[in-house]
């Protein structure tokens, strides 16, 4: 019950969240620029001459969206609870539900290496 820590813990406690918080932010943004990416790419899968076909493009933006998704949803939610943060407040049910998203994690690190060799290939098929 010492203010002059309690006041010290609170600024850890706030430090340490902005950190996730901004580590949030700069993996939304590369999810981001994936999705732009995507929707691009997506657009010309209905055209005669798509820029890759759908099969390939299906394995390298595999659960991009998903993850998009659930990390812009856990960002928001955090974020607003960190703004109004007075050290009282539960935070576990954040990370809690991020965890619970293990599963999408499993299938996009499965199909990581297969999404690497076909971005690979293709951008050498397309030079």
């Amino acid at each position: 019950l010492n203010p002059v820590a309690d006041a010290e813990r609170l600024k850890m406690q706030t430090h340490i969240l902005q950190s996730i918080l901004d580590s949030e932010a700069i993996y939304l943004e590369c999810l981001s620029v994936c999705l732009q990416y995507m929707k691009a790419m997506k657009v010309t899968l209905t055209t005669p001459s798509p820029i890759i076909p759908k099969d390939e493009f299906d394995i390298i933006f595999y659960k991009v969206p998903e993850l998009y998704e659930f990390h812009h949803h856990f960002y928001e939610n955090l974020k607003k609870q960190v703004d109004r943060w007075t050290g009282e407040e539960k935070i576990g049910h954040h990370f809690k539900m991020l965890a619970q998203q293990s599963k999408i994690y499993a299938q996009y690190l499965k199909n990581y290496p297969k999404a690497l060799d076909t971005l690979h290939r293709c951008s050498q098929q397309h030079q």
